[in-house]
């Protein structure tokens, strides 16, 4: 059987996934990293709703260099600004399957950074 790396990032996710639920009190932070850029959402999974997101595709952001840890840690400084903005204090982080590593965890400090508890 063959998997490639989409299927064998997607079986990972779902791993995650069957621990990490996201709820009013406590939204799961999702990010999701391409090779361009990087997006991190802050969704309440009971309700289905989407309460903050950022990414590298946004105005300002756009123009610099989109694919390093420098963008990835704004993106997670903006994240967390605005679901601090929303009333969100305390996160769950979701990886997506990609490795805590590199752009993924800056995603993560960014957030800390702007006082979001991981």
């Amino acid at each position: 059987m063959i998997h490639t790396k989409f299927e064998a990032r997607r079986r990972r996710h779902f791993r995650v996934r069957k621990k990490v639920r996201g709820t009013a009190a406590r939204p799961r932070l999702a990010v999701f990293r391409s090779n361009k850029h990087i997006y991190a959402q802050v969704i309440d999974d009971v309700a289905g709703r989407t309460l903050a997101s950022a990414s590298t595709m946004e105005g300002a952001a756009r123009d610099s260099s989109s694919g390093t840890v420098a963008a990835a840690a704004a993106v997670g400084e903006r994240i967390g600004e605005r679901a601090k903005a929303a009333g969100v204090a305390t996160v769950v982080f979701d990886r997506g399957g990609f490795r805590y590593h590199g752009r993924v965890a800056a995603v993560a400090d960014g957030a800390r950074g702007a006082g979001l508890e991981l």
